[in-house]
């Protein structure tokens, strides 16, 4: 009678381990894409932010001109590659709504940053990621340039580095 239990507690044990691999290799297969939840195409979500000026920029608010959204963190070492030449583009392209938007910092290290390397575009120091987790799952910086409708016509995040060095030159 022992032996029957232990048997039957080892088939429940390998029919329960064996659904228990199915349903984590399954979770693996349809976990989200990495990068953007938007592509080119697409329309801008809904968001607000509030820049260290105190300006109000949300989706709304682009509509009508052309944007440029960068998300960052200043201890990210392709953003401080990034931002220099975000920076150009904002004094280049003044036709152009430039905003960047930080991923979980503080207003003060963003400020300190945007002060010793004298960027003078607008910023919003978010200390969470509850905005950059609307347009992004992973991966900083991310880009989205946006036409007057509010639908971005390019995107680069950090694997697009040679594109992003070409900002510029492109707009």
């Amino acid at each position: 009678m022992l032996i029957g239990r232990i048997n039957m507690n080892i088939k429940h044990f390998v029919i329960l381990f064996i659904m228990s691999s199915i349903v984590l290799c399954s979770c693996v297969n349809n976990a989200p894409e990495q990068g953007s939840r938007y592509d080119v195409g697409d329309y801008i979500p809904a968001f607000q932010v509030i820049t260290s000026t105190g300006e109000v920029v949300s989706d709304k608010t682009l509509l009508g001109g052309k944007a440029m959204i960068m998300f960052f963190h200043t201890s990210c070492s392709d953003c401080q590659n990034a931002l220099p030449i975000v920076q150009k583009f904002y004094l280049k392209h003044d036709d152009y709504k430039v905003i960047c938007i930080s991923r979980g910092q503080h207003a003060q290290s963003v400020a300190e940053y945007w002060n010793q390397h004298e960027l003078t575009l607008p910023y919003s120091a978010q200390e969470d990621n509850a905005v950059y987790n609307i347009f992004a799952v992973s991966v900083i910086p991310q880009i989205y340039i946006i036409d007057e409708n509010g639908v971005i016509v390019e995107h680069f995040d950090e694997t697009d580095f040679k594109k992003i060095n070409n900002l510029i030159e492109d707009f």
